[in-house]
């Protein structure tokens, strides 16, 4: 006898749940599921300082969380629950008790393991948040920044940078001039700058 598929789960029970999570242990709900977070590196656990450092310096007067903070992300039909590693959310409505939700810049600090996620599923949810205005991807094993910034409507610009090259945003949707470099970014890392191409 064939079993009933299990029923997805809604984020109002995701988020129930979360008092009996054992210490340590996060899931992120993703299409009605839940998935096991895996730990990071001491090298990722620096580089989400390091964000936290540069946001909160660009972003003084906004709510600028870690990895341990909940993002409810409404996307087409489904409820997400994600814990991003590093979102600025600028308005008060979007600090709710047990998440937050219209975030304005979210970042992931993506390994081997979570890169896939972080640039295909996460990304494609990310880009249906209307609030949302940029969007960082930042690889643990090496020097390499891509990202995503809303330009204008829905119109989205991708770009890549790495070494010590300055990023510089345009003035997008009130944000301030973003400029940093990816240098910024892996301080104090083990993570080797790349040698230009010749």
């Amino acid at each position: 006898m064939l079993k009933p598929a299990p029923r997805p789960l809604s984020y109002a029970d995701f988020v129930a749940r979360m008092d009996s999570w054992p210490e340590g242990i996060k899931y992120e709900l993703i299409g009605g599921e839940l998935f096991l977070m895996t730990g990071g590196t001491p090298d990722h656990d620096l580089i989400k300082g390091n964000v936290y450092l540069l946001m909160r310096r660009l972003f003084p007067a906004c709510y600028v969380t870690t990895g341990d903070a909940n993002l409810k992300a409404e996307c087409l039909s489904e409820e997400n629950g994600y814990f991003p590693d590093c979102m600025v959310v600028c308005t008060e409505e979007g600090k709710k008790d047990r998440y937050y939700d219209h975030p304005l810049v979210l970042i992931e600090v993506s390994s081997p393991s979570t890169q896939y996620l972080d640039r295909a599923k996460k990304k494609q949810d990310y880009m249906q948040l209307p609030s949302l205005l940029l969007y960082l991807i930042i690889d643990s094993s090496r020097n390499q920044v891509a990202g995503i910034y809303r330009k204008s409507g829905n119109t989205w610009v991708e770009f890549a940078f790495s070494n010590e090259n300055t990023i510089r945003l345009p003035v997008i949707g009130g944000l301030p001039e973003i400029a940093f470099t990816a240098a910024e970014l892996y301080e104090k890392t083990g993570i080797k700058q790349q040698q230009p191409k010749r």
